[in-house]
């Protein structure tokens, strides 16, 4: 392993830092680019979604049930709902969780943003819907997204096998 969870927990906080409405309408941005920049040093990874208002939809039984590729609408369409999205990592025998706030557990995401759905998105099908700008919550100032990327480049990236 090439970054320790404690530098990554320390470079993925410094994006709330410096953009504080990063999770309210950044955060399929900031799933999509973490779990690029990681695939390589965990390939056990999840990319998941929560909602309060919706419960019960599978993302592996949706995409099994379309052929064709889904965009933000169709997803919700079809049950899911994306009060946050986030990166879940396996490592050294459980599963740790990212996002921009820094490295937490599974309990501790879930206290705050409730249990995601069941199965997970394609680091494909989140950056598909990362893009779809209109999509999501505006509070969130989208020209922020080159900084954030080259955070995650230069404090993450730098330091993970490519």
């Amino acid at each position: 392993m090439g970054i320790k969870l404690s530098e990554l927990d320390q470079a993925l906080a410094s994006i709330e830092e410096e953009f504080p409405t990063v999770n309210l309408g950044g955060c399929a941005c900031v799933a999509s680019m973490l779990a690029t920049t990681l695939r390589y040093e965990y390939p056990i990874m999840r990319i998941v979604s929560s909602s309060p208002w919706k419960n019960g939809a599978d993302i592996d039984e949706i995409r099994a049930n379309n052929s064709k590729p889904m965009k933000k609408g169709d997803w919700e369409f079809n049950g899911i709902g994306f009060y946050h999205l986030w990166v879940e990592v396996w490592r050294k025998g459980r599963w740790y969780v990212l996002d921009a706030t820094g490295v937490s557990t599974r309990t501790e995401m879930y206290n705050c943003w409730g249990k995601p759905f069941a199965g997970s998105f394609s680091i494909d099908e989140v950056t598909s819907m990362a893009a779809e700008s209109k999509e999501w919550n505006s509070c969130f100032d989208r020209e922020g997204l080159p900084f954030i990327a080259e955070l995650i480049d230069t404090r993450i990236g730098n330091y993970v096998a490519q």
